[in-house]
């Protein structure tokens, strides 16, 4: 509506049925003087432009938050093969995007208490995600290489999944982790419109409210650190942040814990006079 006044404005001054002054109420003239040389158009000459004064800045909605524990356990429960459970964990845990998930190869995988065979200083289980340039299922590391501790329950979930797997010999020739197993294209990465058709069938089966979507792991992940009192510099670190700033967005502490913040403060001592 805006935008459709101003338009409205300029069309007049131009037609001439509307003084020229109006417009400096509806913009703000300003010059490329201050800008550097690389950002000015071609050509010689002091460039202006107008920018509009009055602009309604956009609200983004609420997003669809974190999933629950128990929302977790339950697309546990109705869990058809260790290939989903082994995902549910590895988001649950490891806080992964799920192009960082889908991307993992299985030499991503240091599941050992030293892995320095393999060339690898990191201490403990853990897995690393690694950007590359392309994968076949369009899965993406954004934010570049890091390693992730991992639980117990990724190794137990793994070792079946493995064991699962031997079952497909199509799938034996892929080195990436997530595979396809139970339909076309048997044997080829998992992508991440599969995933997602994937967590909408479970989401039904297990009788949610909502549709578990791949981001609400990334945000349980922050959000539960954060509520445990992990520092914003280790969630950071675990999450691939580039900037603590983007950390600070999962910052959502709930009714409980803020009583539980104020109850810390007190008690105070009033003495004779206060009882």
């Amino acid at each position: 509506m805006l935008a459709a006044v101003r338009e409205f404005y300029k069309h007049g001054v131009a037609d001439g049925t509307v003084d020229a002054s109006v417009l400096a109420l509806l913009y703000e003239i300003g010059d490329d003087r201050h800008l550097p040389a690389e950002l000015r158009p071609e050509g010689s000459g002091l460039r202006y432009r107008a920018r509009p004064r009055h602009v309604q800045r956009a609200r983004r909605g609420p997003g669809p938050g974190a999933v629950r524990a128990e929302e977790v356990e339950a697309l546990l429960r109705v869990s058809r093969c260790w290939r989903d459970r082994l995902l549910v964990v590895v988001l649950w845990f490891c806080g992964l995007r799920i192009g960082e998930a889908l991307g993992l190869r299985r030499g991503d995988l240091h599941l050992t208490a030293s892995a320095r065979a393999l060339g690898c200083a990191v201490p403990g289980p853990h897995l690393h995600v690694v950007a590359r340039d392309a994968n076949v299922n369009g899965a993406h590391a954004k934010s570049g290489d890091r390693h992730v501790p991992v639980r117990a329950e990724v190794l137990a979930c793994y070792d079946h999944y493995l064991a699962e797997r031997r079952s497909c010999p199509a799938a034996e020739g892929c080195d990436f982790v997530f595979v396809n197993l139970f339909h076309a294209p048997v044997g080829r990465p998992m992508s991440d419109h599969t995933v997602r058709q994937w967590l909408a069938a479970m989401s039904r089966r297990a009788g949610l409210e909502r549709t578990v979507k791949p981001h609400m792991f990334r945000h349980a992940t922050a959000t539960e650190l954060l509520a445990r009192g992990v520092g914003l510099d280790v969630v950071k670190e675990l999450l691939g942040h580039a900037s603590i700033r983007s950390t600070e967005a999962y910052l959502h502490p709930d009714v409980a814990t803020m009583r539980a913040a104020v109850d810390r403060l007190g008690p105070l001592h009033f003495g004779e006079a206060g009882q």
